[in-house]
């Protein structure tokens, strides 16, 4: 066998009234011994692990619905780097080690809680579902102290829930969508995605995203509402951009709470999961408990982007200054020196980028009233340039 699998090892009311503190004491007992167990031959790199199952519960919160920390059980369990302090002190609970903690926690029910009766749908609340993407963060933080591969954690972020009608598992609607977006936007070395109960979501769409490009961003002051960067690689990975609204507080449906929509407007043009287009600095309402993926047009290692005019915009000045910019679709590179710009079927203009920020411009002049399509692309050499993408239309009035 590979390991152990503990479930569900947590806090109890009465009449067995297992406490927090008995819970550790009794892991403390056990995972040292369990840790000297290998293969027959084999070295400790190929020792058993240890998995512990939590349902609902995340490091630091209590397995209580919103969780308020009565306890800090979630760290007394799992967080290697965990010391008792003035509330939770010796005799009851004893400081943590690598040696004393499970080798993965496996959430199996993250992001928001099953509901386990047939026509139940899952509980959503924004605290939980933050600490769930904490909980990643974790992880890769403790084991950057971790020096032996074999001793550093893991995270395992499990998906499941009823298949209904009025909220569905699939479709990018559906909550197996919701959590696969709510995964990558934590999602590192030591994270491990998996779905309970048959499910079977498209995983295929996620190999357009390549690299993290950086950590996760807020969007607004709500804290709920975040995104996260990927780049594309040369074996055909477009890179893109995944967003998820975690903004909502359903204590269990069919009852009503609070479900915040928001906005989000991309920074280039992008093709949604069903390959329409969505355009740089136009809003996209992403509803409470949804995720979206977006993708580049291409796998090209630049993106340049008009960002002014924008889509559908109207011009009534005698000239106009485009405005651009450049993104990079890859690690470490510097931008490069020149974007072309062309209106309608007009030539190529060479630009110059700022070496500094991407940004590009270009001045217009001498043009026609009525309806316009500007085109840009990161041009290196005659044999290196972006590939053809959408055009920006605007329209020229009097």
């Amino acid at each position: 066998f590979d390991g152990l699998f503990f479930d569900v090892l947590v806090p109890l009311p009465s009449p067995i009234s297992l406490e927090a503190w008995e819970c550790q004491m009794f892991v403390h007992g056990v995972l040292p011994a369990l840790r000297t167990v290998t293969w027959e031959g084999e070295s400790t790199e190929r020792r058993m692990r240890t998995v512990h199952n939590a349902c609902g519960t995340s490091i630091g919160t209590a397995p209580e619905l919103g969780g308020n920390d009565p306890y800090p059980f979630g760290k007394t369990m799992w967080d290697p780097t965990w010391t008792t302090d003035e509330t939770y002190s010796p005799p009851d609970y004893e400081d943590n080690s690598v040696e004393t903690t499970f080798d993965a926690h496996f959430n199996e029910t993250c992001f928001y809680r099953f509901g386990f009766h047939a026509n139940e749908q899952n509980a959503y609340n924004r605290v939980y579902w933050s600490r769930c993407l904490d909980d990643m963060d974790a992880v890769k933080t403790w084991n950057t102290s971790i020096n032996t591969e074999a001793d550093r954690k893991w995270k395992v972020c499990n998906l499941q829930g009823n298949d209904l009608t009025q909220y569905p598992a699939y479709g990018v609607d559906g909550w197996l969508h919701f959590g696969m977006c709510s995964y990558l936007l934590g999602q590192n070395d030591w994270t491990v995605l998996s779905v309970s109960r048959e499910r079977r979501p498209d995983f295929d769409i996620t190999k357009d995203y390549a690299t993290p490009a950086g950590e996760r961003q807020e969007m607004d002051a709500s804290n709920y509402f975040l995104k996260r960067d990927y780049y594309g690689d040369d074996d055909g990975a477009r890179g893109g951009i995944v967003v998820a609204n975690g903004d909502f507080e359903v204590t269990q449906y069919p009852n009503v709470g609070i479900a915040s929509p928001h906005d989000y407007y991309p920074d280039v043009d992008v093709l949604d999961e069903n390959g329409d287009p969505h355009y740089c600095g136009q809003a996209i309402t992403i509803n409470a408990d949804k995720g979206r993926m977006y993708f580049n047009q291409n796998n090209y290692r630049y993106i340049s982007v008009i960002t002014d005019p924008l889509q559908g915009d109207e011009v009534s000045v005698s000239s106009y200054n485009v405005q651009g910019t450049v993104k990079k679709n890859r690690a470490g590179l510097s931008y490069p020196s020149t974007v072309q710009v062309k209106i309608d079927n007009g030539s190529w203009e060479n630009c110059s980028v700022n070496g500094s920020d991407g940004s590009f411009s270009y001045s217009w002049s001498g043009y026609s009233t009525g309806q316009h399509t500007i085109y840009s692309r990161v041009y290196v050499d005659s044999n290196d340039y972006e590939p053809a993408k959408l055009g920006r239309v605007f329209t020229v009035i009097q």
